[in-house]
């Protein structure tokens, strides 16, 4: 699906934003953004680093709420 064909909430933009994306991603666009982003910010890669740590989790979150309303069911 794309976002632009369905309404879209802030909460849904705020995610998108987090995943640095834009509204007319795709699904599939977001799935791979959020793999290419976990590999950038794993605790594994970074050494624990806290700052990292914290960016990944919201990150998830984003993806998670983004994956209740467009992912394939």
């Amino acid at each position: 699906k794309e976002f632009k064909k369905t309404k879209i909430s802030q909460t849904d933009k705020d995610a998108l934003e987090v995943m640095e994306l834009n509204e007319a991603a795709k699904w599939e666009e977001i799935q791979i953004k959020f793999k290419s982003l976990v590999k950038k910010y794993h605790p594994d890669k970074n050494h624990g680093n806290k700052k990292y740590e914290d960016k990944l989790k919201t990150i998830t979150l984003a993806y998670t709420q983004l994956k209740k309303k467009f992912g394939k069911k």
